[in-house]
């Protein structure tokens, strides 16, 4: 039998959900490194939905409102979870987030961000 090995790393945000009674917006990422790769830094990108247009600006490091690390994911090579927990959301309020992956891979560095999610508080 062949094993495959994975050649791509993947940032995703599983969940993004509000909670009105705590005013807390809550985002779960998963991130995946392909294998003999480390993770140098990763985590999630978020940006209040007011000063932002998805359709006109890609949202990265940046130009983010929020910039979170998961630092204890840093010279790993596996897989990770995070979750990002943003108090004092407002219902009405809306907010953009990405998870995204910095690793290396065969010496050469590579950086990976997931798909866009909106969330928008509502109660």
């Amino acid at each position: 039998m062949r094993l495959r090995l994975r050649r791509k790393g993947t940032a995703i945000i599983r969940s993004a959900t509000y909670n009105a009674s705590t005013k807390k917006a809550t985002f779960i990422a998963y991130l995946t490194v392909p294998d003999n790769a480390v993770i140098v830094k990763s985590g999630l990108v978020a940006v209040s939905g007011t000063n932002f247009d998805p359709k006109t600006v890609v949202l990265t490091r940046d130009n983010a409102d929020y910039v979170k690390l998961l630092a204890a994911a840093e010279g790993k090579c596996a897989n990770v979870n995070y979750t990002w927990n943003k108090s004092n959301v407002n219902v009405g309020d809306m907010w953009y987030a990405r998870a995204w992956l910095v690793y290396t891979l065969d010496g050469a560095e590579r950086t990976v961000y997931g798909n866009l999610v909106k969330l928008s508080a509502t109660a």
